[in-house]
């Protein structure tokens, strides 16, 4: 689930912020942590903060993510695309409480600054502009023993007269303990005006890799859950892994499913060992 929310009312918001080209990375390592780094392209007037919901283990305190900086590697998305076969992208078109508690950690990750909400009842240590209303959980129960990750994000710069240039932010990348071990989570629900939509637009890329298994590395198939394309060889072959903060598996494919158009509003959940 992506929510973004602007400093302004809604109405503005609508007016002032545009968000397309999703690409999303994910991938569960051996220590049951999954890893997810994200980027898009945003057109912003006004400060905002992108919420990203994540299947924490129940109990998870506020250190339990583990937000990396990935500014030195703002090309990481690009050099991904460079990895896929020429054949599958012809065929695949890649393109609550009263007691007062402590304000949440901020820290500085490259050009965002970061928190880690641990549950719903910790939006009060949020700052105000971005929190939601109360309304809208009710309509996601499913999130009521998430976690949060927010992203502030800065306004782009503007045109006279037009809506912001749009802009493709440094990926965004981070840890966490995950309850569902044996998956990999995407979080791409749309809530990009304070409201939940049955349908929404897509325009999202998934790279992801399957569990650190021998077979997966010998023998790549677009038979593999969800998969509608594979990489032409290793990470390691066409990505800078040294950058990447352990967060890629080198020896092993990446694999990409699309999602385009106008779908059902709902998370991604594919099986961690394809």
């Amino acid at each position: 689930m992506c929510i973004i929310v602007g400093s302004k009312n809604a109405w503005s918001f609508r007016r002032k912020v545009e968000v397309s080209g999703t690409r999303i990375f994910a991938r569960q390592k051996d220590n049951g942590k999954q890893v997810l780094i994200y980027s898009m392209e945003l057109a912003s007037s006004v400060a905002a903060a992108m919420i990203l919901p994540i299947p924490i283990v129940a109990g998870s305190n506020e250190d339990s993510v583990s937000f990396l900086n990935f500014k030195s590697y703002p090309n990481f998305f690009l050099e991904m695309k460079q990895g896929f076969l020429k054949e599958s992208e012809e065929h695949f078109g890649i393109e609550s409480a009263r007691i007062k508690k402590p304000k949440l950690k901020v820290q500085d990750v490259g050009d965002y600054e970061a928190s880690f909400v641990p549950s719903q009842s910790d939006w009060s240590r949020l700052d105000e502009r971005f929190r939601l209303p109360a309304d809208l959980w009710g309509q996601l129960p499913e999130y009521k023993d998430y976690g949060f990750a927010v992203f502030k994000l800065k306004p782009t710069p503007t045109r006279l007269g037009f809506l912001p240039r749009p802009k493709t932010i440094h990926p965004m990348a981070f840890e966490f303990s995950s309850r569902m071990p044996d998956a990999i989570f995407f979080p791409t629900v749309h809530v990009h005006d304070r409201k939940l939509h049955r349908t929404a637009g897509f325009d999202h890329h998934l790279y992801y890799q399957a569990a650190d298994r021998e077979e997966s590395s010998k023998s790549p198939s677009v038979k593999q859950e969800g998969c509608d394309s594979f990489s032409h060889g290793p990470a390691r072959s066409f990505l800078n892994t040294a950058m990447c903060q352990e967060t890629i598996a080198p020896d092993l494919p990446v694999y990409c499913k699309r999602l385009h158009g106008d779908l059902l509003n709902q998370d991604t959940i594919l099986s961690a060992s394809g």
